[in-house]
């Protein structure tokens, strides 16, 4: 590859369908693919005839196959239009029964895997300690640690249990302290270094440990540990 189009690995190109679709942008999927070299690719809206064209379009004209990435947290609902909710993070914890989790995460495998999905920016593993929280209100698994490494190591096993997708936990270092929405502003983790390893820093441990294989980090400062 050149030097250009390594810098162009790095980057995720969002696709959206429908009548607010992004303008000033004419060009072609394979003309995008040429000028940007991008490594992946996000899609939002569209039914799934489109999501599908246009994932089979990108693949055959990629120079390195793309990784195509959806949230899908409850379901193949999460990749497409029509796929099937099972449940949420909060559903999940909830039921008090790791069978629900596992399953979202197998139906979410199956379903997005058929529509050419092969990476999963999916589950939360974020802790919500302040139920205002507006981005992890119900996508959470737990209040705790604890019921949080219980329920998305189900959904994880889920996940993977069938197919061959990439996983990815969010958000680090942990949203879910807060009110305040980490896309339009910074967000803050207020934990001291000590509560932090022993909440978020926990899940995160036990998720390195059974080999996660990509970590989002969030638009969230942690100033206690980083001054630590």
């Amino acid at each position: 590859m050149t030097d250009e189009e390594k810098i162009g690995q790095l980057f995720v190109n969002l696709f959206f369908f429908g009548e607010d679709a992004f303008s000033g942008n004419n060009l072609t999927n394979k003309e995008i693919l040429e000028k940007y070299h991008i490594g992946g690719a996000r899609y939002m809206n569209g039914s799934k005839e489109q999501v599908q064209g246009l994932l089979n379009d990108l693949q055959e004209n990629a120079k390195i196959p793309l990784l195509i990435a959806a949230n899908c947290d409850s379901g193949g609902d999460g990749a497409v239009k029509g796929g099937t909710y099972i449940a949420s993070g909060a559903q999940s914890e909830a039921s008090r029964d790791s069978w629900v989790p596992y399953h979202a995460g197998l139906v979410s495998a199956r379903e997005a895997s058929a529509m050419g999905v092969n990476v999963n920016f999916d589950p939360c593993v974020d802790i919500l300690e302040n139920w205002r929280n507006t981005i992890v209100n119900t996508r959470a698994y737990g209040t705790n640690a604890e019921d949080v490494i219980t329920y998305t190591n189900a959904y994880l096993d889920g996940l993977t249990s069938e197919r061959n997708i990439i996983q990815c936990i969010k958000h680090f270092p942990g949203d879910g302290t807060e009110e305040r929405d980490q896309h339009l502003v910074l967000g803050v983790n207020e934990s001291q270094p000590e509560e932090w390893d022993k909440t978020f820093g926990k899940v995160y441990r036990n998720h390195i440990d059974r080999g996660v294989e990509m970590i989002m980090a969030g638009h969230i400062a942690l100033p206690f540990y980083q001054k630590n």
